[in-house]
């Protein structure tokens, strides 16, 4: 029987501060119950639940310390005890005192407590049995000046033969080596988190995966498969649920910002060679731990549970295996959530089937003696209950066959199983031969790359001399890992070639992002998720550079750019070259500048240029003064129809005298066609549409006749469609929404259903980064605006203008997940029948 040392004034009993309104769960079945609090236990972060059922908590005197904290001069490990079964803490030991950022705790099977604080991880053992840690052993440890307290190293779990993984996160970019006790020493520095693993006693220390931000939990299942939660992705969340296989690169770096926006970094294994998250979490993921005990209903046994400080909730989540399919899919719920002051961190499950979170209860960084212990219960909790995952069995997955190098090529074509393809490429790496380096222009390339990249003597080889027809290679995604090798590496051998790049005429707008951004990194620049102004200008205004590069920095630059001349703009107008004159007029079209009009004007009623030309220009007319209705009135009673539609569409909204709108009647009486566009204007009543909810019927309302090129308008149109106020396409709109430069492939396997239902129900699948939240002040004001970053002192959010706002978190009142996308519903509802198709057609081909 353990000697239990209890200190008098901390004897825990029920108090009037336990009146506290608990967490409560979704699920009815379930309550959650506070186990112990402050003063009892302050600021926990890791927490473990040793095989008799005793709680240990790391409770944290070291992370951001005030000044005038008069707690603890160092972390403590306290034990908290219920004796009488009553379902309250009350007994509580100091285990031991003295580290300083106290991250995880975790047991192994022995029953020693391995503790990680953000520069080691110890073994700890109580060898006499007074509950004192009186054996203490680093194994891990690690060398950096790198200093803040939570992106060092956590993230423990034991896998089924007791070897140990763990995380290190970005570390702020700074160099560091990571030691064992056998001498192993593994050295970096921008690369951003990475995962390890490491015997139990700290020999054999190893890599596992990278490409992280902050591995911050991690746990191993009853299938022995390991999950992490990746904690807090600058500007571009969700934060990450990730399965982790051994080489695995979940695509971000630490040495191309922090934004996580930068072309040569990934969150969605959209880089060749990186593997996607399986999900995305809530805000601030601190742990994960495997639900594998009958306490709870049967449906909860291999689930995952995620505490999310900032959400102030433990997500749920549902893990389901396909037979032929390599990554797991999950299903994602919630499984408690609190109110503001509810911040879980920690979390384990006891042997008897119950779950315990620590809570650091406030939203300050800064120590500020408040804590709480939960735990999650049946509330018909039965009498006998199985023991802990710890004591399972790993059960067997599914055996994976590796593909081919043709079958391998075939994958990365298709966008195959993200899994498969990556365990693939490490074989092939191991049986690179020099030869193949003249297999760049052939369908194999790209695997040839990946794969060279993954072997050490084949890396040197190719980094030394090979890489220069990669980069001519037809393929752009061999292209581009072959920009990015170069500038994760910093080949400078490689800069002319790169130069050379810029002005290749089939370079697109993704592999036009990476050359320059692998020219800045060459040249010791800070990173930049955008090319520079300077460079963009610099082609726009090259009268010698290949007209599509032109096209393609008109595309990408800020129309109201300082550097962008009106005078130029309108010069490149009249330039031969149909595509640049076409994107010139675009970019005319949004230029500040009131002169525009008087050019968008002749452009609009010039014969001679082509119709894309004329209909971008009244596109452009669409935001001017009720002066030029008149002109739209003239060009909609044309014959072309192109430019009738357009000119239709920018009579929207405008203030018509009873003459224009006899016009319009008219022109509807002769052409039936354009009866819904005027209807529209003159805004009367029009036909009838599905329901938002009937899919079916609306695709049914589809043919195969869209045209891209109108749709593109439709798109960009300030009046009608508006979709560019949210959404990108290939350099074009605003980020407020998903890009959806990509998007054609996902209709490609889903099909042209998957896209109308999205649009038509927004708010039926919304992925966390894109779920907007209600921010009510104290002073009484409501903001929306999707979530950027939450932690420190204040919350970020984009609002719906596209422009990034801050809150302090003491101003706030409340905030919320809204049920509702800001992408309002009914938009298609605005749209003739002809536009939805033309609309449609465009998204699933972007630009051309």
């Amino acid at each position: 029987m353990h000697k239990v040392i209890a200190i008098a004034c901390l004897l825990l009993t029920a108090s009037a501060t336990w009146a506290t309104e608990p967490p409560q769960a979704r699920d009815e079945r379930l309550t959650v119950e506070l186990f112990a609090e402050h003063p009892n236990i302050m600021t926990p972060t890791g927490l473990a639940v040793a095989s008799d059922g005793r709680v240990f908590v790391a409770e944290s005197h070291t992370h951001f310390r005030p000044d005038d904290y008069d707690g603890p001069a160092a972390d403590r490990i306290l034990i908290f005890e219920d004796s009488d079964g009553d379902g309250r803490a009350d007994k509580r030991t100091i285990f031991h005192e003295g580290f300083t950022h106290v991250m995880d705790i975790e047991f192994c099977y022995d029953g020693s407590l391995y503790v990680a604080t953000r520069r080691d991880i110890h073994r700890m053992r109580d060898t006499d049995g007074d509950d004192k840690a009186d054996e203490v052993t680093r194994l891990v440890w690690l060398d950096t000046e790198g200093d803040y307290p939570h992106n060092g190293l956590s993230g423990l779990a034991f896998d089924f033969d007791g070897g140990l993984n763990f995380g290190l996160g970005e570390n702020l970019g700074a160099p560091y080596t990571l030691n064992g006790t056998d001498g192993t020493q593994l050295s970096g520095g921008g690369e951003g988190g990475s995962t390890y693993h490491v015997q139990s006693d700290g020999t054999k220390l190893r890599r596992v995966s990278t490409g992280w931000w902050n591995p911050y939990g991690m746990c191993v299942d009853g299938f022995g498969r390991v999950f992490g939660t990746d904690n807090d992705p600058g500007a571009s969340p969700p934060c990450r649920l990730i399965q982790v296989v051994e080489g695995g690169n979940y695509g971000y770096e630490y040495r191309y910002g922090r934004t996580g926006l930068h072309p040569l970094i990934g969150w969605q294994g959209e880089i060749p060679g990186t593997l996607p998250m399986i999900s995305g979490t809530g805000e601030a993921p601190c742990a994960i731990v495997a639900y594998e005990a009958d306490a709870l209903p049967k449906e909860y046994l291999d689930n995952l549970f995620v505490p999310c400080w900032a959400d102030h909730r433990v997500e749920r989540y549902t893990v389901t295996q396909q037979d032929e399919k390599g990554l797991v899919d999950v299903d994602r719920d919630t499984l408690i959530e609190g109110s503001d002051d509810f911040r879980p961190v920690g979390i384990d499950v006891a042997p008897d089937g119950t779950v315990y979170i620590s809570d650091w209860v406030s939203s300050s960084y800064s120590l500020h003696k408040q804590g709480r212990i939960w735990r999650i219960k049946p509330k018909d909790m039965p009498k006998a209950q199985s023991t802990s995952a710890k004591a399972s069995r790993p059960r067997a997955v599914p055996p994976h066959r590796t593909p081919s190098l043709k079958e391998l090529t075939e994958l990365l074509t298709q966008h195959g199983d993200p899994l498969l393809i990556h365990m693939g490429l490490a074989r092939l790496s191991e049986r690179l031969r020099q030869s193949d380096a003249s297999k760049a222009n052939t369908n194999g390339g790209l695997a040839v790359l990946l794969a060279a990249r993954r072997n050490d003597k084949m890396s040197r080889y190719f980094a030394a001399s090979q890489l220069r027809p990669f980069l001519d290679a037809t393929n752009p995604d061999t292209r581009f890992v072959a920009v990015k090798w170069i500038a994760d590496d910093k080949l400078i051998d490689y800069r002319p070639d790169l130069e050379r790049m810029l002005d290749s005429s089939d370079l697109d707008y993704r592999l036009f992002r990476a050359v320059a951004a692998a020219i800045d990194r060459l040249d010791d620049k800070e990173p930049s998720d955008q090319p520079s102004e300077k460079l963009l200008l610099a082609k726009i205004n090259d009268a010698d550079a290949p007209t599509a590069i032109r096209s393609l920095c008109l595309r990408m630059i800020a129309p109201d750019a300082k550097g962008l001349k009106l005078g130029d703009l309108i010069e490149l107008t009249s330039h031969p070259d149909p595509e640049l004159r076409l994107e010139a007029v675009r970019t005319l079209a949004n230029h500040p500048a009131s002169r525009r009009i008087e050019t968008l004007v002749e452009l609009a009623t010039d014969i001679e240029q082509p119709n894309a030309v004329r209909a971008a220009a009244i596109l452009g007319l669409a935001t001017s003064d009720e002066s030029k209705v008149d002109l739209l009135l003239k060009i909609a009673n044309g014959e072309e129809a192109s430019l009738r539609d357009e000119a239709l569409r920018s009579l929207v909204g405008s203030q018509l005298t009873e003459n224009q709108k006899d016009s319009l009647l008219k022109l509807a009486k002769g052409d039936p066609s354009v009866s819904d566009s005027v209807n529209r204007v003159l805004q009367q009543p029009r036909g009838t549409r599905p329901d938002q909810d009937n899919t079916g019927a609306w695709r049914q309302l589809l043919t195969e006749e869209g045209d891209a090129v109108a749709g593109r308008r439709v798109f960009f149109g300030t009046k009608v469609g508006t979709c560019s106020q949210c959404h990108t396409i290939d350099g074009r709109g605003s980020a407020v929404g998903p890009d959806l430069s990509k998007i054609r492939q996902r209709v490609a396997s889903e099909g042209i259903e998957w896209l109308l239902e999205t649009i038509l129900q927004p708010s039926k699948q919304m992925a966390p980064q894109y779920t907007p939240w209600q921010i009510v002040t104290n002073d009484g004001k409501t903001l929306i605006g999707l979530p950027r970053r939450k932690g420190g002192n204040q919350e970020a959010y984009l609002g719906i203008d596209g422009k990034e706002f801050s809150v302090k978190k003491p101003d706030i009142a409340f905030h919320r997940e809204m049920p509702t996308s800001i992408m309002p519903e009914g938009l298609l509802q605005n749209l003739t029948l002809q536009e939805l198709n033309d609309l449609l057609a465009f998204i699933v081909a972007g630009e051309r």
